[in-house]
């Protein structure tokens, strides 16, 4: 990690951030020199006070919540991203994760590109993109698009969970329910041959 990192999480009171994110980010928050910010942004009201109390709980890591900041915005209003503006400038290293309805994709990218949060040029601007990445090819299209006109290719980060979660449970359930076929995919039984 570099030697300072904000992480701009959309959606961060949901529960992706607390199940998922936050407990994720517990030993990167550490004492050697290396810092994380986590600022969380979203819709809901809540104070500072609340987002640090949630980054405490749900990560474990009274450092890293001691550091945490929160900013309430409308996706779709590009004005309420200023204050999240005022907050990353002069920061080495941004990464935004969307960790929001995929309906709030586009005018949260929109937002971004307009108040100049993230331009293609600037590398040290990332985005990560969880969730399913459009419901079919038309719409996975539609929103590498609004990607590609704020961020490089390879300034992008694409998670999705759900892209073979129904194949791999297909092979899964196939190799361990067909006894014929499961000692053929048993690394054992290729040494007993």
């Amino acid at each position: 990690m570099a030697a300072s990192v904000d992480l701009v999480i959309f959606g961060a009171s949901g529960d992706l951030a607390k199940r998922k994110i936050l407990p994720s980010l517990k030993r990167l928050a550490t004492s050697d020199g290396r810092s994380l910010r986590v600022i969380g942004a979203g819709r809901s009201g809540q104070t500072q006070e609340q987002f640090r109390d949630l980054v405490s709980e749900a990560s474990g890591s009274k450092d890293l919540a001691a550091t945490a900041e929160w900013v309430q915005l409308d996706y779709g209003g590009q004005s309420t991203f200023a204050p999240l503006n005022e907050l990353v400038a002069g920061a080495s290293n941004v990464i935004f994760y969307l960790a929001t309805p995929p309906e709030t994709f586009a005018d949260i990218l929109g937002a971004l590109g307009n108040s100049g949060l993230a331009t293609r040029s600037n590398p040290s601007r990332r985005i990560v993109v969880e969730k399913p990445l459009g419901h079919d090819l038309e719409s996975a299209r539609s929103l590498n698009a609004q990607l590609a006109e704020a961020f490089g290719e390879e300034q992008i980060f694409r998670l999705d969970h759900y892209l073979a979660k129904d194949t791999v449970q297909n092979v899964l359930a196939f190799r361990f329910s067909n006894s014929l076929f499961e000692p053929v995919w048993n690394q054992t039984w290729w040494r007993r041959s």
